[in-house]
């Protein structure tokens, strides 16, 4: 996956010297010299690390970090500014889930692109991690799917078991009526047998064709 980063400054000579290093790294970078301009690039796609100041025209730094920890929870944010007060840092690092803060001047060469190599390492852990929860969501969504079609089929057998039921009872109950009594045991046992025959065949399929096909042939069977 290449990388992606927005950086976000109103100093151009910091943007310079930031977009120096980059190239080295061959890291894809959006720059960004007011929060206005970057609001307009995060709607365009998803960065893997912000890099912003506090300071900015249009929508401030804070702003920025809070729509991206809504909108785009696995970016990575890291702070670059001037002055942060101790509360500041606080909040930051604990409520806007801010990475690292650092303090102009830095050494980009070495401590900012070691945070950055961290930074990176961090937002695959975190996108893994996310990935993984979204597959077994998926899954769990496609096993009460197909729990609930199981369900369906067997709530609409149901209608069937019980409208053969009732044509079982009704069976049995015309042809103790119209042949109990007459019959002598070898006719009662050929009966029972093909009465046993004919509600198999109704096990295997009992849907209501079936279950008009078997009452016409049993009424036959009777004559």
């Amino acid at each position: 996956m290449k990388r992606n980063l927005l950086f976000i400054s109103r100093y151009p000579e910091i943007i310079d010297e930031f977009q120096g290093i980059l190239e080295e790294k061959q890291i894809e970078t959006d720059i960004a010299q007011n929060g206005t301009d970057a609001m307009e690039l995060l709607k365009q796609k998803e960065y893997q690390i912000l890099v912003t100041d506090l300071n900015l025209d249009g929508y401030n730094g804070d702003k920025i970090i809070s729509y991206v920890n809504q909108v785009f929870p696995n970016t990575i944010c890291m702070l670059y500014t001037n002055s942060i007060s101790a509360v500041q840092l606080g909040f930051y690092l604990n409520k806007r889930d801010v990475f690292r803060v650092f303090l102009r001047p830095v050494n980009f060469r070495q401590e900012f692109m070691q945070a950055l190599e961290e930074a990176y390492e961090l937002y695959d852990l975190k996108k893994h991690d996310r990935d993984s929860r979204q597959e077994r969501l998926k899954q769990l969504e496609d096993n009460r799917k197909a729990i609930a079609e199981i369900e369906k089929i067997i709530e609409n057998q149901n209608g069937r078991w019980k409208d053969f039921e009732i044509f079982a009872d009704r069976l049995l109950g015309f042809t103790m009526e119209r042949y109990g009594t007459a019959w002598n045991v070898e006719q009662r046992n050929q009966y029972f047998a093909k009465e046993k025959k004919l509600l198999k065949a109704m096990c295997e399929n009992p849907n209501t064709h079936n279950i008009a096909r078997a009452q016409n042939e049993a009424e036959v069977l009777m004559k």
